[in-house]
Formats: structure tokens, C-alpha cells, sequence
């Protein structure tokens, strides 16, 4: 027997469930728009009688296994009751749970129906709290650091020229570790700047004029 029915509500609150049910698919949303237009063009009767292949053509779903499983998982999450019919000279029987009116319970789709189904509940984020930019020191600074942690063991150094050159190189990268990482302790780095510098220095001490000349005095037709 056909009832009237507000088909009106009946989408907005059709509307508002799906949106909200992360389960349903494209492919659940447009076999139930169909559903719905049979059950509009047979006057919103209690039992509608459909056709598998009617079904696939007006939701647009091409395959029989997609079609199966989006009405079964339509019927399991509470939006219609699905009656299969397995007689190939009957059709099967829909039909639709009512959204319109509030004196029938309303179906709770979003209830976890399937093991293994969930809804995962949104998640905000946390915000890194960005750490402040420590200012870069001015060279006057820079100088009287030098010469107060490495006046004692600078050996041969320039403390002026190397505090000149550390504030000149870092000033050019915007005072980035690497480049990339913002510099949050110049001292540390002015450290490993002097312990470089002192090894360069021992390295150069190092190499002895003519270092690299060969043996003038060679036979080069003596095997290796």
C-alpha cells in the first residue's frame, strides 16, 4: 500500500547520513538515488519490485559483483530492507526505510553493523608550536667571544679574522646550520669553527716544500 511520503526531508536526511558514513562509496550513493526514483515512480509503495539489470543501468555500476555487494552492505547498514529473490521468473523486493518522519525509529547507519567495519573519528592535528628566531649576534659580539674562549691556545690564528669570517659566512646563509636548519646556539658553531680552522692550520704545517716533486733522477725503464 502506497503512504505519502515528504521525499523532500526524506533526501536531506538521506543526504546528511551518507555525507557522514565514511563506509559508503560512490558506487553505494548512486544504487540508492535509483532505488529511490523506482520507489518515487511506484508512489513510495511498502515493496518495490526490482530487476538486476535495471538497477546496474540506472546507478551506473557495470559490474555484477560491485552491484551485489552495494545492496547487501545498503541493507546491513540500515538504509533499505533487501529481500533477494533466487527464482529467475521473480524479481527481488526493496524496500525503503523511511526518513521522513520521526514516529518510526530511525536506522542508525552509522553504527558499526559488520565485524571488521569501523569509523575512524576525525583527528585535529596538534600544532607545533614554531620555536622563536634567535637574533643573529652583531660582530662586536662575535669578536669578543672569539677572543675570550680561544685567546689561550689559538696558537697561530687570527682571532679578528676568524670571528670576521665566521660572521661573514653564517650572515650570508641567514644564520642556517647546513643551510637549511635555523642556527640555535652560534656559540656551539663558533666552537667547531675554531676546532676546523686549528686543523686546517696542522694540516697545512704538514706538507713540506716540494712534497709533490717527483725523483728527477728516475729510470722509468725499471718495471713497477
Amino acid at each position: 500500500m502506497a503512504t505519502a511520503v515528504n521525499y523532500i526531508k526524506h533526501l536531506n536526511r538521506i543526504y546528511t547520513l551518507m555525507a557522514e558514513d565514511s563506509r559508503l562509496s560512490p558506487h553505494h550513493i548512486s544504487l540508492y538515488l535509483a532505488i529511490f526514483q523506482l520507489w518515487n515512480l511506484n508512489h513510495f509503495q511498502e515493496k518495490v519490485s526490482i530487476c538486476r539489470s535495471e538497477m546496474k543501468q540506472l546507478s551506473k555500476i557495470g559490474s555484477n559483483n560491485t552491484y551485489s555487494k552495494c545492496i547487501n552492505q545498503l541493507h546491513d547498514f540500515g538504509y533499505i530492507k533487501y529481500s533477494p529473490s533466487y527464482n529467475p521468473m521473480k524479481g527481488s523486493s526493496i524496500t525503503c526505510i523511511r526518513f521522513d518522519t520521526s514516529k518510526e525509529e530511525s536506522p542508525t547507519p552509522l553504527t558499526i553493523s559488520q565485524k571488521g567495519s569501523s569509523l575512524k573519528q576525525k583527528v585535529k592535528p596538534t600544532k607545533r608550536r614554531k620555536q622563536k628566531a634567535v637574533p643573529p649576534p652583531l660582530i662586536d659580539s662575535v669578536i669578543d667571544f672569539f677572543k675570550k674562549e680561544f685567546t689561550k691556545d689559538s696558537g697561530t690564528l687570527d682571532l679578528n679574522v676568524e670571528a670576521e669570517k665566521f660572521h661573514n659566512h653564517f650572515s650570508a646563509n641567514g644564520w642556517k646550520v647546513g643551510g637549511k636548519a635555523p642556527m640555535k646556539d652560534w656559540n656551539a658553531a663558533a666552537r667547531n669553527w675554531i676546532h676546523n680552522a686549528r686543523r686546517f692550520v696542522q694540516e697545512k704545517s704538514t706538507l713540506k716544500p716540494g712534497h709533490l716533486n717527483s725523483n728527477s733522477n728516475k729510470n722509468y725503464h725499471e718495471p713497477l
